[in-house]
């Protein structure tokens, strides 16, 4: 049996703290945040539940999983989200310098990307031409970011 390591790819985190934050910014219903928590609202194309005010339910491939304040919510290179123990990210990742204003290339072209069904959600792949950073974009969120002008030198 041969052994293996993870290949050294960039990935998006957040704390539940953010994850509760992130829910009351983009709640469009006022009715939705009960004592001061959101109750139910999409995180990048993913519907969260409020289960109780220390757990939301996380939709992941594996099934709906719990995340509580002692983990971290995880997008993976393929745009699935999962909770992970804090303890075992700290173990796992490491954070990189957020210096990259990120110049996202699509899959297909800049004018027509290519968008695919993954997960139920329709979304296209994109990798920053500076930093190589992968990511997944829903349509919404694929037309809310910027035009960016190429990286200076090429």
């Amino acid at each position: 049996m041969g052994k293996f390591r993870k290949k050294p790819v960039v990935i998006e985190a957040i704390t539940f703290e953010e994850l509760v934050e992130y829910g009351k910014a983009n709640s469009s219903n006022p009715l939705n945040i009960v004592n001061g928590m959101p109750w139910s609202f999409k995180y990048k194309g993913h519907p969260i539940s409020h289960e109780n005010d220390r757990c939301y339910l996380i939709p992941t491939l594996e099934g709906t999983h719990n995340m509580t304040p002692d983990d971290m919510l995880i997008t993976g290179v393929q745009g699935e989200i999962y909770p992970c123990k804090i303890d075992i990210f700290k173990a796992t990742y490491e954070e990189v310098e957020p210096d990259c204003a990120h110049y996202w290339i699509p899959q297909g072209t800049a004018d027509k990307p290519d968008f695919r069904m993954m997960h139920g959600i329709e979304r296209v792949h994109a990798t920053c031409s500076k930093c190589n950073a992968r990511s997944f974009f829903t349509r919404e969120q694929w037309r809310a970011i910027p035009a960016a002008l190429p990286p200076t030198g090429e």
